[in-house]
């Protein structure tokens, strides 16, 4: 079984209670992910989290993971020191909210039910890294989430739950972040709901693309490119607070935010 967008979960708000969790997360996805775990009837000593060192996207996780006493660890997936308190803990679910290391396979296999992660996009479209700028870039107009269970390789495992945005013309990376989290987030009970009664979910279909971790065009606009990428490339490369698209041009480095900045930046080298 697998939903696309339709699935409203019914289930009870305690379904969660005795459950362990491993949380595999960072930044705003995992943050708000454990507050629907909370709402889930999970209780903080039945979550493991793994995350990243509190940097100005992740420290509110960190933050709240100490408030609420949450053991955690910011050693990487594949240290020995994480792989060790993931076997003590022995998970019922590994769930993965925008983590940003690799899982072995080891610990995919560990929980009693299943791993299952959140990606940005609709699987088997833009597997791998910055799917979100990646799909303005492209020129896309509509965009989306997919929960799916877990293999060794990225974003190939059987899907769960996947939901679908229209992009807006305007649209920003930082925009369509927020778009995505919002509505994912509320299905994961739905999701978790589908892992408890083991869902076999459905296999991807369809033309596959992956991006690997890297900067699209190391965040630089190409002069000869025509207006439209310009503006789309613009808008992929704004999220606050990194650095904008940028324009070198004569020795000069503008930071670009807007076609306004861009046509001003062209006519400041021109006019020099």
């Amino acid at each position: 079984m697998c939903e696309r967008w339709s699935h409203v979960w019914s289930g009870s708000v305690s379904n969660l209670r005795g459950r362990r969790i491993l949380l595999a997360g960072y930044g705003l996805p995992a943050e708000y992910g454990l507050a629907v775990l909370f709402g889930l009837g999970a209780n903080p000593r039945d979550v493991l989290l793994f995350t990243e060192p509190p940097d100005a996207r992740n420290k509110g996780l960190v933050a709240a993971a100490e408030l609420r006493n949450i053991t955690f660890t910011t050693s990487p997936a594949t240290t020995e020191v994480a792989r060790l308190m993931a076997r003590k803990f022995s998970p019922d679910i590994l769930l993965c909210l925008h983590y940003r290391r690799r899982i072995p396979r080891d610990l995919l296999d560990l929980p009693r039910f299943s791993a299952v992660n959140l990606h940005p996009s609709l699987l088997p479209r833009y597997r791998g890294v910055y799917a979100v700028p990646w799909t303005i870039i492209q020129g896309e107009r509509k965009t989306g989430f997919s929960f799916h269970y877990m293999e060794e390789t990225f974003d190939t495992g059987r899907l769960l739950l996947q939901g679908e945005l229209d992009i807006a013309s305007d649209e920003t990376a930082f925009s369509l972040f927020h778009r995505q989290i919002t509505a994912a987030l509320p299905m994961l009970p739905g999701v978790l709901d589908m892992v408890l009664h083991r869902a076999p979910g459905r296999a991807q279909e369809g033309k596959a693309s992956y991006f690997e971790r890297r900067l699209p065009y190391d965040g630089r606009i190409d002069p000869s490119w025509p207006d439209d990428l310009v503006d789309r490339f613009i808008r992929a490369m704004y999220f606050p607070p990194f650095e904008p698209a940028l324009l070198e041009r004569d020795g000069h480095i503008f930071k670009i935010r807007t076609m306004s900045d861009y046509h001003a930046a062209v006519h400041a080298r021109a006019g020099a």
